[in-house]
C-alpha cells in the first residue's frame, strides 16, 4: 500500500466494503451524514462506533483515515473557534468584548466531532469505490430524473470530475511548495501578511496547472467521441446482492433507533 493517500483516491483491498455495490455505499454514506447532523454527543459516539466498524471492515489501516484530516485542520479549528465564541449562555471569561460561554465550548466540541465524522464517512466511501464505479453508482440512483430530461450523465461526470480532480489538487500543490522550498521560499515564518503572500508563488502555478489539466482533459474526451450519455453502455453492470440490502438495512435501522427518539 503506497504510503501517501490524497483525499479522494481509491485505494485496492480486497475487503467486504469495497465488494459492496456502490448504490449501497452511496447510500450508507448519505444516511451517516444526515445522522450526523441531528445527533447528540451520545449518538455521534455510537455513529463513531460503527464507522470504526466499517473502518476495519474496509482492511484499510487506519492511519491513512488520520491522515485525511490534516488538510483540513485549519477550516475544522476555525469553525469549532468560530462556534465557540459566538454562542450565547453562562459566561466562562472575557476577552475583551468576547465571551467563551460553556455551551460555546460544548457546541464547539460537538461540530468538530460532526466534521471529523464527516471527513471519515466520505473517506471509507472513496478508498473503497473507484470514481467510474461512482459514476456508474449515482446514475442508477438519479436514474428517475433522467427520464424527465434532466442532463443526469453529464451532471454526475461533472461531480465525478470534481471528485477526481481533489487529489491531483493536493498532490500538485504538495509538488509546487517542495519546489518552492528547495529555492528557499520559507512559508512557515514571517507574520501572517507575508505567508498570505507567499502563497501566491503556490496559486498561481497551482490554477495554471489545474487549467492545463482540465482543457487536455476535455480534449482527450472529444478526441475520443465523448456526446455525454447518449447511447452509452457500461462494460460492469451493477447488481444488487442480499449482502448489500442486509448492510443497508442494518445501517437503516441502527441510525433510525438513535434519531427517532429526539424526533
Amino acid at each position: 500500500m503506497v504510503n501517501n493517500i490524497n483525499f479522494g483516491q481509491y485505494i485496492p483491498v480486497e475487503s467486504q466494503i469495497h465488494q459492496l455495490d456502490p448504490r449501497t455505499k452511496i447510500f450508507i454514506t448519505l444516511i451517516l451524514l444526515t445522522a450526523t447532523f441531528k445527533a447528540s454527543f451520545l449518538e455521534l459516539g455510537i455513529l463513531y462506533i460503527l464507522g470504526l466498524v466499517l473502518i476495519i471492515k474496509s482492511r484499510i489501516a487506519m492511519r491513512y483515515y488520520i491522515q485525511q484530516l490534516r488538510p483540513f485542520r485549519f477550516i475544522i479549528a476555525v469553525s469549532m473557534l468560530l462556534q465557540w465564541v459566538l454562542t450565547k449562555g453562562n459566561v466562562l471569561a472575557r476577552v475583551g468584548p468576547i465571551e467563551i460561554t460553556t455551551e460555546g465550548a460544548c457546541e464547539a466540541t460537538l461540530l468538530g466531532a460532526r466534521l471529523v465524522f464527516i471527513l471519515l464517512a466520505v473517506s471509507i466511501n472513496t478508498f473503497t469505490t473507484t470514481p467510474m464505479t461512482i459514476i456508474g453508482g449515482l446514475e442508477k440512483l438519479l436514474k428517475p430524473l433522467g427520464k424527465i430530461g434532466f442532463p443526469l450523465h453529464e451532471m454526475v461526470m461533472i461531480m465525478t470530475i470534481s471528485l477526481r480532480f481533489i487529489p491531483l489538487f493536493f498532490e500538485e500543490s504538495k509538488h509546487i511548495m517542495t519546489a518552492q522550498m528547495c529555492r528557499g521560499v520559507e512559508y512557515r515564518e514571517g507574520n501572517p501578511i507575508k505567508r498570505i503572500k507567499r502563497l501566491v508563488s503556490i496559486l498561481v502555478p497551482l490554477f495554471h496547472l489545474s487549467f492545463q489539466r482540465a482543457n487536455d482533459l476535455a480534449l482527450a474526451m472529444e478526441s475520443r467521441g465523448y456526446r455525454g450519455g447518449e447511447g452509452r453502455s457500461q462494460l460492469n453492470q451493477l447488481n444488487m446482492t442480499m449482502t448489500d440490502y442486509s448492510v443497508m438495512a442494518v445501517v437503516t435501522i441502527i441510525v433510525g433507533l438513535l434519531l427517532i427518539p429526539n424526533g
